[in-house]
């Protein structure tokens, strides 16, 4: 169809193929957002491609009429024509391996964000029926963390012996590398000035004070929004930027929770 008759047929369906099973491959692993966002990038392409489709070709004869025949033909006459239609797909390609390899998507698992990310009852300190699942963008050149941004990391390993899990924690950035963090009350200083976190109910906040540490070069100090049942860098300390993974971006599911965090 695309080009001339078995190779274009070729290379249509090694494409659908690759987005079909990338495709399968995402939804098998739960991640919704990436296979949403991978087939509305594929689709468009695919439908690209058949209209236009040669002359010769059985999409043609069958759908196209007289006035879209003609520019079918004068396209099949322009030399051009093959390099962009090649060109068109590499980079549909291309574009679909980037969307998988620059976001992430999360299900929120505990109440340790609650009310920001909220997850399922009849879980301890959870408010919703149906867990957030959430998209996260990958930190890449330019892009850096920033007080206030909810992050997807790493959890450092003293998290196994104090929080008794490790694996990918969600939490936010409140602290900055050489800035000094203190609690007292449920609230938070930063370098002696108390941090206005409007995002925090207040029967969520901690009662537990902690003594003023100093944030070390290239590490965050992180917190979660329902901070009574928050385990986070209070306990195992503050996190290295290197174990940072993306910032969370967008909530897209369930339904009635579709939005920025």
């Amino acid at each position: 169809m695309l080009l001339a008759g078995p190779v274009a047929i070729g290379l249509l369906a090694a494409y659908t193929a690759v987005v079909l099973g990338a495709g399968v491959a995402t939804a098998l692993k739960g991640k919704w957002a990436t296979l949403v966002v991978g087939l509305l990038t594929g689709i468009p392409w695919l439908f690209g491609a058949v209209r236009l489709a040669k002359p010769r070709s059985w999409w043609a004869r069958r759908y196209y009429g007289d006035r879209t025949m003609s520019r079918a033909h004068a396209r099949a006459a322009s030399r051009p024509y093959r390099v962009l239609v090649a060109a068109g797909l590499l980079l549909s390609l291309l574009a679909v391996a980037s969307l998988f390899a620059l976001f992430k998507a999360y299900r929120i698992p505990s109440s340790a964000m609650e009310p920001t990310l909220r997850c399922a009852t009849p879980a301890p300190g959870c408010s919703a029926d149906a867990s957030d699942r959430i998209l996260a963008v990958r930190f890449v050149a330019g892009l850096e963390p920033g007080r206030g941004d909810l992050v997807a990391f790493d959890a450092p390993p003293e998290s196994i012996e104090r929080c008794g899990t490790g694996g990918v924690f969600i939490k936010r950035v409140v602290g900055l590398p050489g800035e000094s963090i203190s609690g007292r009350d449920g609230v938070i200083f930063v370098d002696d000035n108390e941090l206005s976190e409007q995002y925090i109910e207040p029967e969520r906040r901690s009662a537990g004070d902690f003594d003023e540490i100093t944030v070390p070069a290239d590490h965050y100090f992180m917190l979660g929004d329902n901070r009574a049942q928050s385990c986070d860098s209070r306990e195992y300390g503050a996190v290295p930027r290197e174990n940072f993974i993306a910032r969370v971006v967008f909530i897209y599911w369930p339904p009635n929770r579709i939005g920025l965090p």
